[in-house]
């Protein structure tokens, strides 16, 4: 197992995220049983910020496929934006709600 941490920070966007180890799931209470990648930062007045991305969101979906782990939701991210596709977040909020968070990458540029 390699000790670099699953962690990446997507620049356009203004959203860190980082695979759920025991660490990050006491440090934002998520459950055992919940799979995806959490939000650690969102930088202020971002896009990200602006679609309602907010720290300690775990992202379970991305367009209804599960995302394994940083890399994988970085690299769809990066693909859609080349492709100036759409991206559909499921988003597990810290209240407990699942939020569908649309991402048009053709507004991007």
């Amino acid at each position: 197992s390699s000790t670099k941490e699953d962690k990446e920070f997507e620049s356009d966007l203004g959203i860190e995220f980082s695979g759920l180890n025991n660490t990050i799931r006491e440090r934002f209470n998520i459950d055992a049983n919940v799979s995806g990648i959490v939000v650690t930062r969102v930088v202020p007045f971002s896009l990200a910020s602006q679609m309602g991305f907010t720290m300690g969101d775990v992202v379970i979906e991305v367009n209804k496929e599960n995302v394994k782990n940083s890399k994988n939701l970085l690299d769809k991210i990066e693909k859609a934006k080349k492709e100036g596709d759409k991206l559909l977040f499921r988003v597990l909020k810290q209240n407990g709600y699942n939020q569908l968070i649309v991402l048009n990458t053709k507004s991007m540029n």
